[in-house]
């Protein structure tokens, strides 16, 4: 089982920021620098309230740009049953796949 976001499509100015998650008391928000075909950089801004005030915590990595259409033919590759792959919640993709 395997949740994942599609970033095949490249997104441009204000669409490449996306809200992950957010809670009273903090709300994660990413955004994304498309470093090729291959590969996207994530930048994430954790915001958090101490008391009166916020705080903001930032952070990066790379990701791979993986097509659902690749994730599936690699799961029937390697004998995988795929038994649902589908666009989710939030934007998020599903894949649940078993081994035969």
């Amino acid at each position: 089982m395997a949740t994942y976001r599609d970033l095949t499509r490249e997104l441009h100015g204000p669409e490449r920021f996306i809200p992950v998650r957010s809670t009273g008391d903090r709300i994660l928000t990413c955004f994304l620098d498309y470093q090729g075909e291959d590969t996207v950089l994530v930048h994430d801004l954790v915001h958090t309230r101490h008391a009166d005030s916020w705080k903001l915590k930032t952070s990066s990595y790379p990701k791979l740009r993986l097509s659902p259409q690749w994730l599936t033919d690699q799961c029937h590759a390697a004998g995988l049953d795929v038994r649902r792959h589908a666009a989710g919640p939030r934007g998020l993709y599903v894949l649940h796949a078993v081994k035969q």
